[in-house]
């Protein structure tokens, strides 16, 4: 714990003339006239000392300090050889030996050897020395502890005993070689192989004996760089992980906005569409038409929903789904997209029900159909979709080992295309894996897929042969048969009224289509494109209306506001609020607000009905 002034030292003498010193054994009297600082030194029982100093890029570092006990252990004719050791250590610890110094070395070498192996014994990096012909001449202890072989067994060998295969050792002779010749060092990173197999990342620096004579071999050093190739390794990971939950928040946001705007469009479009259905009657060719508008426009809010959920913006629901319909909704959507050398052949005799989210599952195929054809659009081929019931027993393939047993409607998806590689089967459902083009997939298909089955309390059996095809195999649970004997509920005629409303929202078609919904409906309906047009009806005479119905996302003043503001002039005021999206309000918020009712836009007018009964009559809901 003591510490010495390094001024006036002998390690200031020697990092200063840039020369070895040897202290000599001399009398405590005579050390403290010559050099007064060496002294404790001196008292701590060491009698000769020898400096040199420690020189890398014309910079001085430090010193070597060669210590002994014994009275003149060390004489002037051992100053070289410090001093080349010094030369030694410093252009391990560069990385980069000046060639003078390697001359230096290498008669130090010849020389003294015996001092030469005792620095290379406690030396922190492995040191070594190979012929022309790559013969490990010289090695420390560290590198026999790298590689877990003793010094008997690597010296007079090649230096191909370090390296797992040809392929390694040639790299690094090429490598090394052609580096030494243009600049006259070498440093290159590589695998050794340990004594029991293991591979380690190596650092290897390498310098020329003589840099006139290549013959006399090179002197190398070795660092082992695998517990930081493996942390960089993590923090990459860790990095990419961040990179994919910043992407994966970019995206919720950007959901949030889509479906704000985009649930307003379908607002439209589904209620003006139930209000041409009102007045189609008698034509049943226009009927049909506005029933399939109306159902494109509740898949694309099943889609908006989707995404949201998918951003984990919002959450799924689960219902009986005929799993036979979407696949053919699904193959529909397909055929229109693929190529005519892409044939499709179905199979769906089983009408087998599951608990789940329909549009999940369309998903699912139409996820799996495309990779179908990403697989055989150079060549063509057939897409096999089918669909049938199975049961699982205890002996199940390890994919399905998470399964409980029981009966399972199994959805398989082939293709005859170029199949899948059985190096990267393992890397099939990670997040962001892709073999596409750069530009031509996310990576996200087959992940999206995996977390769908995994969430529907399935799972996911592949098979595939390079060159043949691939075939996904899909395993759902099925509804019990008591579940799914229950008769579908007959939906209900909805139910009217004579109240008066008032209805906000700040675009005009959606206050326009709301009023007339409602009108249809038999209620007396105010309508307002705005909040404070809103407030001055509502301020001009409170009791003028029995409900509110207002949008969330609104300039000046949003809905949840709105609806403080009028219950605190009226306590006691029904109100029922609508947003595409928000973040700001959601059920448990709502209802702590005193809000009867909150509608996710887009809503069908039977949905708006019913949620008016409920907020106007909650005794009798």
């Amino acid at each position: 714990g003591d510490e010495f002034p390094l001024a006036g030292s002998a390690t200031a003498m020697a990092v200063e003339s840039r020369r070895g010193i040897l202290i000599p054994t001399l009398a405590d009297e005579e050390i403290a006239t010559r050099l007064p600082v060496h002294l404790p030194v001196r008292r701590a029982g060491i009698k000769t000392t020898l400096l040199a100093p420690l020189i890398a890029r014309g910079e001085a570092f430090g010193a070597l300090l060669l210590m002994s006990a014994t009275p003149d252990q060390y004489a002037e004719q051992d100053i070289p050889t410090a001093e080349t050791v010094a030369a030694q250590i410093s252009g391990a610890v560069a990385n980069a030996l000046l060639l003078a110094e390697h001359r230096r070395m290498t008669e130090a070498l010849q020389k003294s050897e015996a001092s030469l192996r005792s620095i290379f014994s406690v030396a922190p990096i492995g040191i070594g020395v190979v012929s022309s012909e790559r013969i490990l001449i010289q090695v420390n202890d560290r590198i026999c502890r790298m590689v877990g072989r003793s010094r008997a067994e690597l010296l007079g060998r090649s230096s191909r005993i370090l390296y797992p295969d040809e392929g390694d050792f040639d790299y690094v002779g090429r490598v090394k070689y052609a580096q030494i010749r243009e600049s006259g060092a070498g440093t290159v990173e590589t695998r050794w192989q340990t004594a029991d197999g293991r591979l380690i990342d190596v650092l290897l620096s390498s310098t020329p004996l003589d840099p006139g004579d290549a013959s006399k071999g090179t002197t190398f050093t070795a660092l082992d760089i695998t517990e930081r190739k493996r942390s960089e390794a993590e923090r990459h990971a860790l990095e990419t992980r961040l990179r994919h939950a910043q992407k994966m928040e970019a995206i919720g946001t950007l959901a949030g906005g889509i479906a704000h705007d985009f649930n307003n469009i379908l607002a439209a479009i589904i209620g003006y569409t139930e209000l041409s259905k009102i007045e189609s009657v008698g034509s049943p060719v226009i009927a049909s038409n506005l029933n399939d508008i109306l159902k494109a426009a509740l898949r694309a809010r099943d889609l908006v929903r989707q995404i949201l959920m998918f951003s984990r913006q919002a959450q799924s629901e689960f219902g009986p789904v005929q799993v036979h319909r979407v696949v053919q909704e699904s193959l529909a959507l397909l055929k229109a997209t693929l190529p005519t050398t892409i044939r499709i052949r179905q199979d769906l005799s089983t009408q087998a029900k599951i608990l789940g989210d329909a549009t999940q599952v369309h998903q699912v195929v139409m996820n799996l159909g495309t990779n179908a054809f990403h697989a055989m659009r150079a060549q063509g081929g057939l897409l096999d979709v089918s669909l049938s019931e199975v049961l699982i027993a205890e002996k199940r393939p390890v994919e399905l080992d998470h399964l409980p047993p029981g009966r399972y409607l199994k959805l398989t998806v082939s293709d005859t295309g170029h199949g899948i590689e059985p190096a990267i089967m393992h890397r099939l459902f990670d997040p962001y894996f892709t073999t596409k083009p750069k530009g031509e997939g996310t990576g996200l298909g087959l992940a999206v897929v995996h977390g769908i089955v995994k969430h529907h309390g399935g799972g996911i059996h592949v098979l595939s042969q390079p060159g043949v095809g691939t075939s996904f195999d899909v395993y759902l649970p099925m509804m019990t048969e008591e579940a799914a004997a229950l008769p579908p509920l007959e939906e209900e005629p909805a139910a009217g009224g004579k109240e008066r409303i008032l209805f906000v929202d700040d675009e005009p078609a959606i206050a326009e289509l709301g009023r007339r919904l409602l009108e249809s409906l038999g209620y007396r309906v105010t309508s307002c494109k705005g909040a404070l047009e809103a407030l001055e009806h509502f301020s001009a005479d409170p009791q003028a209306f029995d409900l509110l119905i207002t949008d969330m996302t609104m300039p000046q003043m949003t809905g949840d506001r709105l609806a403080v503001t009028l219950m605190n002039i009226r306590p006691g005021l029904p109100v029922i609020v609508c947003t595409g999206f928000s973040e700001l309000i959601g059920p448990e918020r709502a209802r702590d607000m005193g809000i009867r009712a909150l509608i996710m836009k887009p809503f069908l007018k039977g949905e708006m009905a019913k949620a008016i009964r409920t907020a106007l009559d909650p005794m009798g809901a």
